[in-house]
């Protein structure tokens, strides 16, 4: 996945939604938290882990996420 066009934003968004998503899913029947607590949870743990991904792709020279993503993580309540 090279660049920062319309595909590399798909790509990133799809996979930082699927990590909050599944993340959610797992607390909300696994733990038997209420759901608003396990999307909070969800949007936490993508974040943290895209942040750190991010970070650890900036130390090769292959492709960073979309700063956009990251932003969009923090404004839904991610906040690693």
């Amino acid at each position: 996945m090279g660049g920062t066009g319309p595909k590399a934003y798909v790509f990133y968004g799809c996979f930082t939604c699927g990590i909050a998503a599944l993340t959610t899913f797992l607390m909300w029947s696994e733990a038997s938290l209420p759901l608003g607590v396990s999307a909070m949870l969800g949007v936490n743990a993508a974040a943290l882990f895209c942040m750190g991904l991010d970070k650890s792709l900036s130390r090769s020279a292959t492709v960073r996420f979309p700063e956009a993503i990251l932003y969009l993580v923090a404004l839904f309540g991610g906040v690693p």
